[in-house]
């Protein structure tokens, strides 16, 4: 996976917008296939070649029942205001297959949480992995290429062991910024390294896990890296050099 992050990092300065990529690679937003609802009232979406199966409840439905449930709320409602958990359901279970149905990969909730928007709307809402509550929030079923990549990715943050040493480095950097009035050069420039570090490293992993999904369907492997550099990584170096 060293290989797909010095990759990642080479051409991360690219920037595309995110109409353009729609435009030319539809079908990485479209879903997996035909939506088919199970007996055991999970979903799968399948088209001969992948099938995704997603089982699913009530987000505020779990928060009553777990014992930790006001926590989780009030992490993500510090990150977010406009957070309601009404929007939201928690992934219980998410598995791949091939079209014979062979496993390629098998997921379960057993010790971290994924929730996602019920409905894609027009309302601004993003992913992220809370790394504090082991909980990672999306901003779209994962049942297309897209949303797959992105649960992934974020899944990946939380599966870096580097993850805590630098989340603590950048609050002493920032507790550094306050004494200092404000982000000096420095301080800002290894804030940003690590943040692209870390981001690199979320990508590959990501990349590496869905690489036979993207095979499968047909979508060229360049057309992915295209969206991490350009779309994602691209618009990180974008925002760090203003």
């Amino acid at each position: 996976m060293k290989n797909i992050e010095n990759m990642l990092s080479k051409r991360e300065s690219t920037i595309i917008t995110e109409d353009n990529f729609v435009a030319k690679f539809p079908k990485f937003f479209e879903n997996i296939g035909s939506e088919i609802k199970n007996v055991d009232g999970s979903v799968s979406f399948e088209n001969g070649e992948v099938k995704v199966t997603l089982d699913s409840q009530d987000f505020e439905e779990y928060l009553d029942s777990c014992e930790d449930g006001e926590v989780l709320k009030g992490v993500i409602t510090d990150s977010d205001q406009s957070f309601d958990p009404r929007d939201y359901v928690r992934l219980n279970k998410f598995i791949i297959e091939d079209g014979s149905n062979s496993l390629i990969l098998d997921y379960k909730n057993e010790y971290r949480t994924v929730i996602y928007k019920k409905r894609d709307d027009s309302a601004p809402s993003r992913s992220e992995a809370f790394h504090d509550i082991d909980l990672v929030r999306l901003h779209r079923q994962p049942s297309s290429p897209d949303g797959i990549l992105v649960l992934l990715h974020e899944i990946g943050h939380l599966e870096d062991p580097e993850l805590s040493e630098g989340v603590q480095r950048q609050s002493t950097l920032k507790f550094e910024a306050i004494i200092a009035g404000g982000y000096t050069k420095e301080i800002k420039e290894e804030n940003d390294a690590i943040t692209l570090k870390s981001e690199r490293k979320a990508w590959a992993y990501a990349l590496n896990k869905i690489r036979f999904i993207i095979r499968k369907l047909g979508i060229p492997e360049e057309s992915v890296k295209d969206f991490i550099h350009g779309y994602t990584l691209g618009s990180y170096c974008k925002t760090m050099h203003h």
